[in-house]
């Protein structure tokens, strides 16, 4: 059986940070059903972390997105069947506003 990854993305504001904190205090009885949740910032990730490249700068490089998929890949190789990845902002919000005013 292929794993899953489960990538969610909630806007500020939707409960996201309730989400990943139920998740994280539930990593235990969560790794019992062979879920891993990497963490809010990647932090659970056994790989090199690439928080600030890939969470915090306004374009990360490919080389970044690059390790990233590699971090990812090399989870979802591991004895899981599911990865779950939660963030806010995966990847820095562009200069675009959708409540600019015009």
């Amino acid at each position: 059986m292929k794993p899953e990854l489960i990538v969610h993305i909630g806007m500020g504001k939707t409960g996201t940070s309730s989400i990943q904190s139920s998740m994280d205090l539930s990593r235990t009885e969560l790794s019992q059903q062979k879920i891993n949740f990497l963490g809010y910032d990647l932090q659970h990730c056994r790989s090199a972390k690439l928080v600030d490249p890939c969470f915090k700068e306004k374009q990360p490089s490919t080389t970044y997105l690059t390790q990233l998929e590699k971090i990812i890949l090399k989870e979802l190789n591991s004895h899981y069947s599911k990865i779950i990845i939660s963030n806010e902002r995966l990847f820095q919000r562009t200069a675009y506003n959708l409540f600019k005013k015009a």
